[in-house]
């Protein structure tokens, strides 16, 4: 009996070393840092300035699409403070008019003949908003010699898309609450991260 009550002592004393055991933390999960805080992109963009860079690339002159289409309207960017622009032009109807920045593919920062209809499956001109009476922007973007500024690679562009998009929203005949932005391609991959990045645009559409 003496045997037994000692064999159930020495079972229970061990039972109690292993609880005891797995309930301290391991060295191993001990060292294990913590995750870092979460951080929006428009925080992690604030005084970040990319190593990632090129001169600005020659660029054609800029366009000079119709005047009913389309005038100059330049805004101010970090890079340029006439950042040069194109708009619709007032319709003078009195009303305040949904609009979109537009951001054509391949080379997004230099504009060329952006008004002129393209082939059915690569139509850069967007038109069908213009067609519906929506008031379009297009904007040059940092990187060529038509803006100024280094290419910073989907960086420095997306403050450059804000920046005209607050431009967009002073035109007396721009209505606030509805400015979309747009784009094919890498235009399209800019417009997401600037929907991503701020909460000034109603939508985003992006295509190809």
């Amino acid at each position: 009996d003496e045997v037994q009550r000692q064999k159930a002592a020495d079972a229970a004393a061990r039972k109690a070393a292993q609880l005891e055991a797995a309930a301290k933390p391991s060295a191993q999960s001990a060292a294990i840092p913590a995750p870092p805080p979460t951080q929006t992109r428009a925080a992690a963009l604030q005084g970040f300035k990319t190593a990632l860079a090129r001169p600005p690339e020659q660029a054609p002159r800029l366009p000079n699409p119709p005047a009913t289409l389309f005038v100059r309207s330049n805004y101010l960017a970090a890079t340029n403070p006439e950042a040069p622009a194109f708009v619709t032009p007032d319709p003078k109807d009195g009303r305040k008019h949904p609009a979109i920045i537009w951001l054509t593919g391949g080379d997004t920062s230099t504009l060329v003949d952006f008004w002129m209809q393209g082939p059915e499956n690569n139509d850069q001109s967007a038109r069908a908003f213009r067609e519906a009476g929506v008031v379009m922007m297009f904007p040059t973007l940092r990187g060529n010699t038509q803006h100024g500024g280094d290419r910073e690679y989907f960086l420095g562009e997306v403050l450059d898309v804000l920046a005209a998009a607050e431009h967009l929203a002073r035109l007396p005949y721009v209505d606030t609450r509805r400015i979309y932005v747009g784009g094919h391609s890498t235009g399209g991959t800019l417009a997401l991260l600037a929907v991503e990045t701020s909460d000034r645009f109603a939508a985003a559409f992006a295509f190809g």
